[in-house]
């Protein structure tokens, strides 16, 4: 297995990975995967971080991180493992290569957003170092 930045060849794995994965959905009108445009928008950014882990030539997980480098602050968007890979460090491998690229952007902040019964997520976080925040709900209007 290797985490490797996603190239524009991946958009359609990734777009169907992802617009079958109902815990993107975060509301009820919302679609439920960003369009491919705008992983396009994602591989092609010279701030943020799209990786994808394969097993040989096949997509396994992706992990897109939005930067925003006023706030020295990056939001870990969107992470996946398909089923049959999980449990085995994928995720724990994609958040290590993440947290190394934005160590060297300068970025002191690291945020990420578990469902709250997502406690595999959450128990992999906290064993990283990161901190449970406070809880809040997600509003959203989609334009």
């Amino acid at each position: 297995m290797r985490i490797i930045r996603a190239k524009i060849g991946d958009v359609d794995a990734i777009y169907e990975l992802g617009i079958n994965v109902p815990e993107f959905k975060v509301g009820d009108n919302a679609s439920c995967f960003w369009p491919k445009e705008v992983l396009l928008n994602l591989i092609k950014s010279k701030k943020d971080i799209f990786l994808v882990a394969k097993d040989k030539d096949k997509i396994i997980g992706f992990c897109i991180v939005a930067v925003h480098l006023p706030t020295l602050k990056a939001t870990i968007e969107n992470r996946f493992v398909l089923p049959e890979y999980r449990g085995k460090g994928v995720a724990s491998q994609m958040n290590k290569v993440s947290e190394e690229i934005l160590v060297k952007k300068g970025i002191k902040y690291i945020c990420a957003f578990v469902e709250d019964d997502n406690i595999a997520s959450a128990k992999m976080l906290e064993n990283q170092g990161f901190e449970k925040g406070k809880l809040y709900y997600w509003y959203m209007k989609e334009r």
